[in-house]
């Protein structure tokens, strides 16, 4: 504890010392006020020129060759043989004692000349004025002379170090060692030029890209946000360029499309706190809001995020046990342009002695509970259009025309879909026998594209799918569809629940109190037209002679 104290107290007077000799330097410096971390930095500055001095000195004075040392198992196996563009930049401030900074990269310059003693050491400095210094192994010949030395390692070089790797020695001070010379990347002052010049770049289209985010333009704002990146020369600038872009798609409700960008700022750093904070936004904005609280979770608490949280679990509960008729107005006036989630609440089908299968409550279920959301069946060809062709009748009666285009587009897609021809193999034919499988709905029609374990046997001929057309399509004001779910409700002259198409999805909402175990039915005409004449007549179409 003495000799500590010794130490420290040598050390303190050899700072005044130095001080001392630097009045001049030192009383513009008071005048400027500096901090005393600044302070730190000027004195290890000193500290690192006058030991390399000194080993300079030695030198000069003795013959010396680089001697050999125990080597060092951690710095030999840090090898790094990734380009810079690949790597993140860090500053010397992030470095950790003992701990190889993988995949990251320090540019630093020299501020004094080199030395070598058991390596060649160097003092170096990052753009935030960090000083420390480097002792790189295996880079020279044992028997090189400070004259080569000083023409290869001169003042001001410019260096990228990958892979930064910080030790403490024996005395308690810290200082970089490299045993492998390809993670020292020498500089020169073009490419340092360039260097400048697209960090400068960058800055300036990001900036930009701010401004007009500052002012509702978020077009413009992403166009620069996606300049910026091309000018990005690390992991680090293009995290920061294509998260913003998401936080741009999330002003414009552009949900999906801001998932994509937070994703690929995820790639590049799983940690980063504001592309986590936006991917779980937009899934909020998708209504997806179990997998959002998953996301919230890896966020660092703090008051926005359990704010957030709360909210998120709200939501989600009220997903899965009903909202109420204003909320479902909401949800249809601000989904308009976006995808609703699948979604598949406290039903499933059953078997019935009359009609083969049917949906039915697996708990209580209140009036204005939103019970399902489920997509219309979709050929995707090209560019995957809807199978929805509008009609113009007056009449809800299915569109003859609009149900051949969806019948031969099916027949078209199925040969390659195994997905499709499995709900496809669900859906009522004519008749259901003894062996027909009772689908699980959360499996089937939540998992949208799920084909793993699908079976690729399953034979559906074209009178098959013809069939599955004529019993399952429905006609609209708007459109005929084909949709999954709605399609295992059995009809009766009054519905249980209410359709409302949501772009490629249908909400499917219950219009009164529903027990457990209830069969649930929908009708197949639209229930608030108030002439009755016209309702006996498209329930007719269906067989239905009854009205309530």
């Amino acid at each position: 504890m003495k000799k500590n104290n010794e130490d420290q107290l040598k050390s303190f007077f050899e700072f005044g010392k130095f001080m001392t000799q630097n009045k001049d330097q030192f009383s513009s410096i008071a005048q400027n006020m500096l901090s005393t971390k600044q302070l730190l930095q000027i004195k290890q500055k000193a500290t690192i020129q006058q030991e390399i001095e000194e080993q300079r000195n030695y030198i000069s004075s003795h013959s010396h060759n680089i001697k050999q040392t125990v080597a060092d198992q951690i710095s030999l196996a840090n090898k790094c043989s990734l380009g810079l563009e690949k790597l993140k930049k860090i500053y010397l401030e992030d470095l950790v004692v003992n701990k190889p900074m993988e995949n990251c990269v320090v540019y630093v310059k020299t501020f004094c000349k080199p030395s070598k003693m058991n390596a060649i050491n160097l003092g170096i400095e990052d753009e935030k004025s960090n000083y420390i210094h480097i002792s790189l192994y295996n880079s020279e010949k044992s028997n090189c002379d400070l004259k080569y030395l000083d023409q290869k390692y001169p003042l001001n070089l410019n260096l990228a170090i990958k892979n930064p790797y910080m030790k403490m020695n024996a005395v308690g001070h810290v200082f970089l060692r490299n045993d492998n010379p390809e993670n020292i990347l020498f500089l020169n002052s073009n490419q340092q030029q360039d260097n400048d010049k697209q960090l400068k770049e960058f800055n300036s289209l990001k900036q930009k890209g701010n401004e007009l985010f500052s002012q509702k333009q978020y077009k413009q704002a992403i166009e620069f946000y996606l300049k910026a990146i091309q000018f990005a020369s690390s992991n680090e600038e293009k995290i920061i360029a294509t998260s913003n872009i998401s936080q741009a798609l999330i002003c414009q409700n552009n949900y999906q499309k801001a998932i994509f960008y937070a994703d690929r700022a995820l790639e590049l750093d799983q940690t980063h706190q504001k592309s986590l904070f936006r991917k779980a936004t937009s899934l909020v904005g998708l209504y997806d809001f179990e997998k959002a609280l998953k996301v919230f979770e890896q966020l660092k608490p703090n008051q926005e995020c359990e704010k957030h949280m709360e909210e998120c679990k709200y939501k989600l509960n009220k997903q899965k046990n009903g909202f109420t008729q204003d909320e479902i107005a909401e949800i249809i006036q601000k989904k308009q342009g976006q995808k609703l989630v699948n979604f598949v609440g406290n039903i499933e089908i059953r078997r019935t002695q009359k009609m083969g299968r049917g949906v039915f409550a697996t708990k209580s279920i209140r009036k204005n509970e939103v019970i399902a959301v489920c997509e219309f069946v979709q050929a995707k060809i090209n560019k995957g259009e809807l199978l929805v062709e509008y009609i113009d009748t007056e009449n809800l009666a299915v569109n003859l025309n609009s149900q051949y285009f969806i019948r031969e587009q099916l027949i078209m897609e199925m040969q390659e879909n195994f997905y499709l021809r499995k709900v496809l193999s669900y859906l009522y034919r004519g008749e259901i026998n003894k062996d027909y499988q009772i689908p699980n709905l959360k499996e089937v029609f939540v998992k949208k594209y799920y084909q793993e374990g699908l079976d690729d046997k399953i034979e559906l001929t074209a009178e098959d799918v013809s069939n599955i057309v004529n019993y399952n399509t429905f006609g609209s004001r708007n459109s005929t569809q084909l949709i999954m779910l709605a399609s295992f409700f059995n009809h009766k002259n009054v519905s249980d629940v209410l359709l409302i198409d949501v772009e490629d999805k249908v909400v499917i909402v219950s219009q009164r109190e529903i027990q457990k175990d209830e069969e649930i039915f929908i009708t197949y005409i639209n229930q608030s037209d108030k002439d009755k004449e016209q309702v006996a007549k498209d329930l007719q179409k269906w067989g239905i002679t009854e009205v309530n």
